[in-house]
C-alpha cells in the first residue's frame, strides 16, 4: 500500500485529505508542520507528499524545496495562490504539481494515483517496453 505524508497546518484540512485518500486505498501520515514533515520523511520514508501552504506553520516554498534538496518523493503543493507565477515558481522549487485551495478532493486523489503510476513505471516499464519493441 502506497503511503502519503500530508504536511497541513489546518487540522480540518488535513483530516479530509486523510479521509479521501484512506478511502482511495492509500496508507497516511501526517504533519501539522514542517518540522514534523521533514520527521516524517525521514522515519516513514512516504511514496508521495502533499504539502499545504497554511502560515505560520507551514511555509510551503521553504519546506518544497528542503524536501527536494533530501528526497525525490513526488510532491504536490496546494496553495492560496492562483496565478501563474507561484505555480511555476513551486515546480522550480522541485513540486511535481500545483493546486489551489480550495481542492477538489477528487482531483487530488487523481493526481496522486498519476504521480505514483509515474514513479512506479519508472521503476518497471521502461525494461517491458524495450523487449516488447524488439519482439515486435
Amino acid at each position: 500500500m502506497p503511503k502519503i505524508l500530508v504536511i497541513d497546518g489546518s487540522n480540518r484540512a488535513r483530516e479530509r485529505m486523510v479521509l479521501a485518500l484512506e478511502q482511495a486505498g492509500f496508507g497516511v501520515m501526517t504533519a501539522a508542520n514542517a518540522a514534523q514533515g521533514l520527521s516524517r520523511l525521514g522515519e516513514n520514508q512516504p511514496h508521495l507528499v502533499i504539502l499545504s501552504d497554511s502560515p505560520p506553520a507551514v511555509n510551503a516554498g521553504n519546506l518544497c524545496f528542503q524536501l527536494r534538496q533530501i528526497s525525490l518523493v513526488p510532491i504536490i503543493v496546494i496553495g492560496n495562490e492562483r496565478d501563474e507565477l507561484t505555480s511555476v515558481g513551486f515546480l522550480e522549487m522541485g513540486a511535481d504539481a500545483y493546486m489551489t485551495k480550495p481542492v477538489s478532493l477528487v482531483e487530488l486523489v487523481a493526481w496522486v494515483r498519476s504521480l505514483l503510476r509515474r514513479i512506479q513505471g519508472l521503476d518497471h516499464k521502461p525494461a517491458q517496453r524495450k523487449s516488447a519493441q524488439h519482439q515486435g
